[in-house]
């Protein structure tokens, strides 16, 4: 007897967020954290995090952009999961 075999579809979402590099930097300012420090815990390397701030990266990961918003307590409502309203 064969085991079942599981078909995955993997979905992209993107959303267009204008302030958000704004966010990071006042909520950067509220914090004692130096940001090798956030960047380490968010999973984020600090190259990246000065790319952001400088208006050179274009894009961040899912991932990476929650694990920043968690370290520094910025909310991004935009992109709550729909079943999590």
């Amino acid at each position: 007897m064969s085991k079942a075999l599981k078909i995955r579809r993997v979905t992209t979402e993107e959303w267009d967020i204008p302030d958000f590099v704004e966010r990071l930097k006042s909520a950067l300012q509220q914090t004692r954290k130096p940001v090798s420090q956030i960047c380490e815990s968010a999973g984020v390397s600090t190259t990246v995090w000065y790319q952001m701030m400088r208006g050179e990266k274009q894009s961040i990961d899912y991932e990476k952009a929650v694990g920043l918003c968690q370290e520094l307590g910025v909310e991004i409502p935009e992109v709550v999961p729909d079943d999590a309203q």
